[in-house]
């Protein structure tokens, strides 16, 4: 058995001072009985699911949530008043109480070079490579190497330019790739 001391005031609502919470006796309800809000916060895509953010839920009582990643994520853990690494987790309401998902990005971003096109010859001396990148999540930055100079950032995201390439004789190459 626990005893709880509360105080109370002529309105009928409480403040259980051993855990900071006030509340309503209502119509001779139990005053022993106190709720907390609940934060949670989503770091990456996915969802909680009871959605408890913001939720008022009863001090001293075991709950569940569940995080589910959106598609082309993975669940790494939970944070904040709860450790763990399952997706699932139990817990018992305490005043603020806060929890934390964090979802990370698994998918990698897809480019193309869609000009100069592989295999072709071109007699321009000075060109300008293009090209499209995608993810599911959004496109940070393209980069190029061309002719093993190095890697340079292009211009743009999801439709990126190279500045002017300078084409010599034999055979250039032009590599790329994304990041999300």
């Amino acid at each position: 058995v626990r005893a709880v001391a509360l105080q109370t005031n002529p309105s009928g609502s409480y403040f259980n001072p051993s855990q900071g919470v006030f509340a309503s006796a209502g119509d001779g309800g139990d005053p022993g009985t106190t709720n907390g809000t609940m934060t949670v916060e989503i770091i990456g895509a996915g969802t909680v699911a009871p959605a408890y953010d913001g939720q008022s839920l009863q001090i001293g009582k075991a709950y569940t949530m569940t995080a589910k990643p959106a598609k082309g994520f993975k669940f790494v853990s939970w944070s904040g008043s709860v450790t763990s690494n399952s997706p699932r987790i139990k817990f018992v309401m305490n005043p603020g109480f806060a929890m934390t998902a964090t979802f990370e990005d698994v998918t990698r971003p897809a480019v193309v070079i869609t000009y100069p096109s592989a295999k072709r010859n071109l007699s321009n001396a000075v060109i300008s490579a293009t090209g499209r990148a995608s993810d599911n999540s959004g496109i940070a930055a393209v980069y190029f190497n061309f002719d093993n100079n190095g890697w340079t950032p292009a211009s743009g995201t999801t439709n990126w330019v190279t500045p002017d390439l300078t084409l010599d004789a034999g055979k250039p190459t032009i590599q790329v790739y994304a990041v999300d």
